[in-house]
């Protein structure tokens, strides 16, 4: 009803909030400013839950970091998208934020 998006993060096997977006451009924008925090990037990945379009949009907008043909892209599990419904935006980092 109020189309608030958490974002979450997962640090050492516990699960942190770390902000509510309001529209789902934002969320991206927090995604992608995430990744661009790292000063190095050795693997990246970014998963979604049905929704492939908002997943290429992000990859499109990470390509200026990291080589587009080597961030892996996939769907996440059924376990996942049961807890978090569609429309789920996953981006796993390897790699140095110093």
């Amino acid at each position: 009803m109020l189309k608030i998006n958490p974002i979450i993060t997962v640090k050492d096997g516990l699960v942190h909030p770390v902000a509510r977006e309001r529209s789902r451009a934002k969320v991206i924008d927090h995604l992608a400013d995430f990744v661009m925090s790292y000063s190095y990037i050795e693997e990246l990945a970014v998963e979604d839950a049905a929704s492939p379009d908002d997943a290429q949009l992000l990859v499109e907008r990470l390509s200026s970091k990291f080589p587009k043909e080597r961030i892996y892209r996939s769907r996440t599990t059924p376990v996942i998208g049961t807890h978090t419904g569609p429309g789920l935006l996953l981006v796993a980092v390897l790699g140095d934020k110093e």
